[in-house]
């Protein structure tokens, strides 16, 4: 029992995670800079599943597609620019139509970035979906609507003709994006709180399972009472950074207020209680085990 649990803890903890950081503000045509990154931070779940879980490789599809249509956009906004520059020096009709046609094609790479963003997120929440399913499916719902949302926008995109729509529409979006950047934000901690908590729960199991083992000594059972101390940190912790989510969430008509930060802050910190409890617990099974 003491080497499977072992080697357990040493799998968990040598495995990095996907993690991501939030958006910031977009301008009238342009998106902000969206990374799906590693982190080297993250505590791993754990790996002894029987079979791989689906919705890793549908993330890591959406993922590339949100990839290439990042590429696709800064080729668009690039065009833009450039088309911009000379309707400002020329200004004739040829000129401004051509800007407009940038304009509007930078406007549809820029909803089609961020539709697969929200969609590699989406998914991406199924992955621990089982830790929280309640507050994951609301948050997979309202992705879901915004995804549609640029479809829908993509439609209005087509149908812009001149310099004042195309200006209408941008105030429109940047009303809406602090929506978006509010669920962005949620779903970010509300995975990375999935990931903690699925190892939570199974570092408490393993601990319970300790405290009644018959090759752990009377010495290194009563140590594991540290161990479920910090357990409970790391759930509050985890709890706290749910609250920070809850407060900031709502209607809000002028700026998104960036709350995952904070959130982040409490992750991180549960994140290491973490840590901590499965280096103290390689260390009760080596120095405690009657089995030596």
């Amino acid at each position: 029992m003491l080497l499977f649990v072992l080697t357990f803890l040493q799998t968990i903890l040598g495995h990095p995670i996907f993690a991501q950081t939030p958006a910031t503000s977009a301008a009238t045509v342009t998106i902000p800079t969206i990374s799906i990154t590693s982190s080297s931070s993250a505590t791993p779940a754990p790996s002894n599943t029987p079979t791989p879980n689906p919705a890793i490789a549908l993330y890591n599809q959406y993922k590339n597609d949100y990839l290439f249509n990042r590429d696709q956009y800064a080729q668009s906004y690039l065009d833009y620019t450039q088309k911009k520059q000379i309707y400002t020096k020329y200004n004739t009709v040829t000129t401004q139509n051509d800007k407009i046609d940038a304009t509007k094609q930078a406007l549809i790479t820029r909803n089609n970035t961020l539709k697969t963003y929200l969609r590699a997120l989406r998914v991406k929440l199924d992955i621990y979906k089982t830790s929280d399913p309640t507050n994951t499916n609301k948050l997979q719902i309202e992705l879901s609507k915004l995804e549609n949302y640029f479809d829908e926008q993509n439609t209005i995109v087509t149908t812009l003709n001149n310099d004042a729509d195309i200006q209408n529409n941008a105030t429109d979006f940047r009303i809406q994006y602090i929506h978006v950047q509010q669920i962005e934000a949620a779903s970010l901690v509300q995975s990375e709180y999935n990931l903690r908590l699925s190892t939570l729960n199974e570092l408490k199991s393993y601990i319970t399972q300790l405290q009644t083992d018959s090759t752990l000594t009377t010495e290194g059972k009563q140590s594991l009472s540290n161990e479920i101390i910090k357990a409970d940190n790391a759930l509050t912790n985890l709890n706290n950074a749910q609250d920070i989510v809850n407060q900031n969430m709502g209607p809000s008509t002028y700026q998104f207020s960036d709350f995952y930060p904070d959130a982040k802050a409490k992750l991180v910190t549960a994140n290491q209680y973490e840590i901590d409890i499965i280096n103290d617990l390689q260390n009760i099974l080596v120095r405690y085990s009657n089995s030596q």
